[in-house]
């Protein structure tokens, strides 16, 4: 993960997916660590299988890992709590409309129906969809802009 993080043209939506998927890797390993099911562990598995059963610390190695998915819920919190930010600037094409905050419902509603820039978002992607968006759909811009200006406070360089 943490490579997947680094390095430039990364899109801050593209960043929080990579965070997100990890946190349910870490749920899935606690909980099947948990059941002494190590097929995600392989070295594990060959410890468990030289030492007798009884004697692998199963318990102790899911407790570890839900502290560890503890932490990084909690260093990461930030991007829970600008969770429908980071989709709408990840796929506005996919955003529920009537989730949205209604400032921006009308304009969403003409961007999804607009073939152009759906066509454009395709071509350029996410990063440099936003420079693409009309002088009609303001406060998509100034959506996008925020983000922006988000991205360069929060996470470190």
């Amino acid at each position: 993960m943490n490579l997947q993080l680094q390095g430039r043209d990364h899109v801050i939506s593209d960043m929080y997916s990579t965070v997100k998927a990890f946190k349910t890797k870490l749920t899935l390993w606690e909980t099947q660590m948990r059941k002494e099911n190590l097929s995600h562990f392989p070295s594990c598995q060959t410890m468990k299988e030289k030492l007798s059963t009884s004697a692998f610390p199963s318990a102790q190695l899911a407790d570890k890992i839900g502290m560890l998915a503890a932490d990084f819920r909690r260093r990461f919190a930030d991007f829970e709590a600008q969770k429908s930010r980071l989709e709408l600037l990840g796929n506005p094409f996919a955003v529920d409309v009537e989730s949205s905050p209604p400032n921006l419902q009308m304009e969403l509603i003409d961007l999804q129906c607009n073939d152009a820039l759906r066509a454009k978002y395709a071509a350029v992607g996410a990063a440099e969809f936003a420079r693409f968006l009309p002088d009609t759909m303001p406060q998509l811009r100034i959506q996008a802009a925020q983000n922006v200006v988000y991205v360069w406070q929060h996470i470190p360089v």
